[in-house]
């Protein structure tokens, strides 16, 4: 839908690209300057980017980083929409403090959690 390419490097840095010369910022993204988005929010975490997907709309994209966190990002504007932590400590805490709704029997989440 942008004709945009969503890349990610080792430091955690993610950058878009044209897909066609001359490779700057592609149309459509509502942001000139790389400061003024959450581009840098893997690199921040000093994370390692493990997987990326775009939705099928081209709208959002989804990075999945080594501390445990998966971000969701707006593709026009660069931002972070939302951070879902999937790591064991959050995890725990949701079990120990969340809701009712979404808590599970003792056995069952330690042997998930194993």
């Amino acid at each position: 839908a942008f004709g945009a390419v969503v890349s990610a490097d080792a430091r955690g840095v993610l950058e878009y690209w044209s897909a066609t010369e001359p490779f700057g910022l592609p149309a459509g993204v509502r942001f000139q300057f790389k400061t003024e988005t959450d581009l840098y929010a893997v690199a921040k975490a000093r994370a390692r980017p493990l997987a990326l997907a775009v939705s099928p709309d081209g709208e959002h994209f989804a990075v999945c980083a080594s501390d445990l966190k998966v971000r969701l990002f707006s593709f026009r504007t660069g931002k972070t929409r939302r951070t879902y932590d999937e790591s064991s400590e959050s995890l725990h805490a949701l079990q120990k403090d969340g809701d009712d709704a979404y808590r599970l029997e003792a056995f069952d989440f330690g042997r998930r959690m194993a």
